[in-house]
């Protein structure tokens, strides 16, 4: 990797010349100047400021979102971003975590470490975490298509060296 042109202009071992700055003098100059400051400093002892009247008045949230065809949605925009189905809102992980625990028990973390990680509480828990994706899956491909790329880059993740 290049350094920027900047770090290249000085010959190595070549002086600097270098002014000093006096640090305080400037800091005290900042804060004196009318300019610097968007507002007025209070005078010692004098209560809190005013209020600030909000010159944006927002109308009252009337709508909702019941009703929306997911579906539609989704055909609408061309399957360019993955939307949230109903089924996925109900399950017990998140898509990558899951993808994450299933890849990290590949490489050998050990499963109650996992499970203590993930809050999956025992086994019977474990079983229905696992169909409970099963299903889903089954029943949304894109949902699998999206877990199956998550598996992989943690896979992938997992593979590479350290060091």
């Amino acid at each position: 990797m290049q350094p920027p042109p900047a770090a290249t202009a000085l010959a190595p071992g070549a002086p600097v010349e270098t002014e000093a700055i006096d640090l305080a003098a400037v800091a005290e100059m900042l804060v004196r100047s009318p300019s610097a400051l968007p507002f007025t400093m209070p005078k010692p002892g004098a209560g809190p400021p005013p209020a600030l009247a909000s010159s944006t008045r927002l109308p009252a949230q009337t709508g909702h979102t019941e009703g929306i065809d997911h579906a539609a949605v989704e055909a609408a925009v061309g399957g360019s971003f993955p939307l949230a189905a109903p089924e996925a809102e109900q399950l017990p992980l998140a898509i990558e975590q899951y993808a994450a625990l299933r890849a990290r028990e590949e490489a050998g973390t050990p499963t109650d470490l996992l499970h203590r990680e993930y809050r999956i509480h025992d086994v019977a828990h474990r079983k229905r975490v696992d169909a409970s994706f099963a299903e889903v899956f089954q029943q949304r491909p894109n949902l699998r298509t999206a877990f199956d790329h998550s598996l992989e880059q943690w896979r992938q993740y997992l593979r590479a060296p350290r060091g």
